[in-house]
């Protein structure tokens, strides 16, 4: 716990900013652990490169004539990956530029414009081309292969948890929802009755019969594959990198769909790998590819890159999430009444990708307790129905202790923030601080979580 906390010590919010005056509440901030970056991240791509994990150097693999597609991150994910392309392309010298491809995957996400990540005419080798995934044009796809059934594992545990929570929601939410009809209120209505077990189940059938591997052909036509990613903490996949990279990063909707909906199941937790079953999947799908290498960095608190490794899929991601968990994982001293939580962009750019900032903010708050959630969302909401059922309430519910109470600080208009799961909004930090004053008395406590992005709070 963080005692005597000074001003100056308050580290500043993605969006808007933590007043001063209400600094003594803070009981503790949630920040990760500090460490210094050993060497330009040219040098440690290098490093990795030339010392491979459970393969041979990328140089002995790949032969002249040989074509290469490069996988990396879209906008939604900031990491250098300019640099890392660049880095690999100079090991690679033996290639010609017109041999290699850039595969900008983004998985259901909108294209991204290769210039917005920073992937302009002057940034590669002039020959090389440069795409990004679609994940709904089909004459781009192709079948990779069939993932392992885990009904055994999966459906029938979430059958019996779907009897366990409708025996303790359904008298609570169907009351809730009767009140909010008589009072005309059908936005509460809705949210209330969500996507319920009748609706869940289905979904839990799909995921269970093993994943239907669709992914971007040109994976399928090269002869090697790259994937350049950036490992840091996941809400549930563990963490992100390897092969998120291919799936969902290169697969289509349906396949990620298959994947995704195994989010629901408890061992599918932020910072946990072991008998993750979407990670897990994750691993099954790319390991469906002959010939595949990884490249990914972790970054501290400050972005810069601080480890690199290079190799298989699963051995050198493990390396890395290592040197994450080490950065990453910070002890909670206390669970707060209030807990106030903000990302950067690219998190924060809509409330799809916000919502991921709930996770540790959720683990922070006690039963009843308050979580604000400060993020600018300029681009809106995002698909409105994935948000609130398939992020929201398959998997950040998961975290929620019973009755905690979500406000929203952004720039959005209320009547659309009303469309989301939040229960309400606010102008400031400031203002919302005031509201959980009255819900919680004058006496209440606060964890600060600064960038959600970087942290996985350890009760």
């Amino acid at each position: 716990m963080t005692e005597n906390l000074q001003v100056h010590n308050i580290p500043p919010l993605a969006h808007d900013s933590y007043p001063h005056e209400e600094e003594h509440r803070v009981e503790q901030i949630l920040i990760p652990r500090e460490k210094d970056a050993p060497a330009p991240v040219q040098d440690l791509i290098r490093n990795a490169l030339e010392n491979p994990i459970g393969q041979p150097p990328l140089c002995e693999q790949i032969q002249t004539g040989e074509s290469v597609l490069m996988v990396v991150g879209d906008w939604a994910r900031k990491y250098p990956r300019v640099e890392i392309l660049q880095t690999v392309l100079e090991t690679l010298r033996h290639v010609r530029p017109q041999d290699v491809t850039v595969l900008i995957g983004g998985g259901t996400h909108v294209p991204t414009d290769p210039q917005e990540i920073g992937l302009g005419p002057d940034s590669l080798p002039e020959g090389v081309q440069i795409l990004a995934h679609d994940a709904n044009n089909w004459d781009e796809l192709a079948f990779l292969g069939t993932t392992q059934s885990r009904f055994g594992r999966f459906f029938f545990p979430m059958l019996a948890r779907e009897a366990w929570w409708s025996a303790t929601d359904l008298p609570r939410n169907t009351l809730g929802a009767l009140g909010d009809l008589t009072r005309g209120q059908i936005t509460g209505f809705r949210k209330r009755i969500g996507l319920g077990p009748l609706g869940r189940i289905p979904l839990y059938l799909n995921a269970s019969r093993g994943t239907r591997v669709y992914v971007n052909r040109l994976l399928l036509e090269s002869d090697h594959i790259v994937t350049c990613g950036q490992v840091k903490p996941h809400y549930f996949g563990g963490f992100s990198g390897g092969a998120k990279m291919i799936m969902p990063g290169c697969s289509t909707r349906k396949t990620i769909a298959g994947n995704h909906f195994m989010k629901a199941h408890p061992n599918s937790r932020i910072g946990v790998i072991e008998g993750n079953l979407v990670r897990q999947d994750m691993e099954r799908s790319a390991r469906l590819l002959p010939r595949h290498t990884i490249c990914d960095v972790v970054l501290n608190g400050n972005g810069e890159v601080v480890d690199a490794a290079a190799g298989d899929v699963v051995e050198a991601h493990r390396h890395l999430v290592n040197t994450c968990r080490q950065i990453a994982t910070i002890p909670l001293e206390t669970r707060s009444d209030v807990v106030v939580v903000s990302a950067k962009l690219p998190l924060s750019i809509n409330v799809y990708q916000l919502a991921k900032a709930l996770v540790p903010a959720a683990i922070a708050v006690r039963r009843g307790g308050t979580i604000i959630c400060s993020g600018a969302c300029p681009r809106g909401i995002g698909p409105e129905f994935i948000v609130n059922h398939l992020i929201f309430r398959l998997g950040v519910k998961n975290y929620l202790p019973p009755d905690v109470h979500l406000t929203l600080v952004s720039d959005l208009e209320p009547q659309v923030v009303d469309r989301t799961f939040f229960h309400s909004r606010s102008e400031s930090v400031e203002e919302a601080l005031r509201k959980a004053q009255n819900r919680h008395g004058e006496d209440y406590r606060v964890t600060l979580i600064p960038d959600a992005n970087s942290v996985i709070p350890v009760a």
